[in-house]
C-alpha cells in the first residue's frame, strides 16, 4: 500500500454513520476492486489503538476502501490518483443507494454477474470498446473512468487518438467540496481539496 486517502464524503460517511456496509450495487464497485462492497470497521475513538485494531480487523486483502463507524471513509492504493478515483466510486455507490431508496432500495448485483462485470472491463482493455466516444469526453465533458489494472500493467488504454502510449486521462472524482487526507507514508503528506 502506498497511499491512504480518508474523506468525510457525505453519502459514504452516511453509510458510516448508520454503520451500514455499501454493498455491490452498482458495476464499478466490482471492476475498482470491491466486487463485495465496502465493509465497515466497528467504531474506536479517532486515533486509539481500539480505532486501528476495529479498521485492521475490517480490512480484508486486496480491498481498498473502508467506512468508519461514525465517522467517515478510508481507501488504500499504491498511486494517489487511484485512491481517490476509487473514493469517488464508493461515494457514487453510496449517493446511488441512498436515491434508490426513495424507489424500494438498491439491488445488489448478483455474485456471477460482478465477477463478469470485471472480466468485462478486462476485456475491453484488450480489445478496446466499440462505442462513439471512446477515450473522449462524454456530453457532460466527463473523461472515461480507467480501471486500476490498466494502471497495474504499466499500459494504457487504446483510444482514437493516441498509439497507446500516452498516459490516461486523469481521473475525475465526485468528491465535490469534500477535503481529502492523503497520506503516502508514517506522516501525513498534504490535504488535497477536491473541488470538482
Amino acid at each position: 500500500m502506498g497511499c491512504v486517502v480518508h474523506t468525510h464524503s457525505p453519502y459514504a460517511t452516511a453509510f458510516a454513520v448508520a454503520n451500514r456496509p455499501i454493498d455491490c450495487w452498482i458495476e464499478a464497485l466490482a471492476m475498482f476492486g470491491l466486487p463485495d462492497g465496502v465493509p465497515v470497521a466497528t467504531y474506536g475513538p479517532r486515533g486509539s489503538d481500539e480505532a486501528v485494531s476495529n479498521i485492521r480487523r475490517a480490512v480484508r486483502p486486496g480491498v481498498p476502501a473502508v467506512l468508519l463507524a461514525n465517522h467517515g471513509v478510508l481507501v488504500f492504493h499504491r498511486p494517489p490518483d487511484l485512491a481517490i478515483l476509487i473514493g469517488g466510486v464508493v461515494e457514487e455507490a453510496a449517493q446511488a443507494a441512498i436515491n434508490a431508496m426513495a424507489l424500494g432500495g438498491p439491488v445488489e448485483i448478483p455474485s456471477d454477474l460482478r465477477a463478469a462485470a470485471l472480466q468485462r472491463a478486462m476485456a475491453f482493455d484488450t480489445v478496446g470498446t466499440r462505442t462513439a466516444c471512446q477515450g473522449e469526453a462524454d456530453v457532460f465533458g466527463r473523461q472515461p473512468l480507467v480501471p486500476p489494472f490498466w494502471l497495474k500493467s504499466g499500459r494504457s488504454p487504446k483510444s482514437p487518438t493516441s498509439s497507446g502510449s500516452a498516459e490516461p486521462p486523469a481521473p475525475r472524482s465526485t468528491l465535490s467540496k469534500t477535503s481529502v487526507d492523503i497520506h503516502l507514508g508514517p506522516e501525513p503528506q498534504g490535504r488535497l481539496s477536491a473541488c470538482g
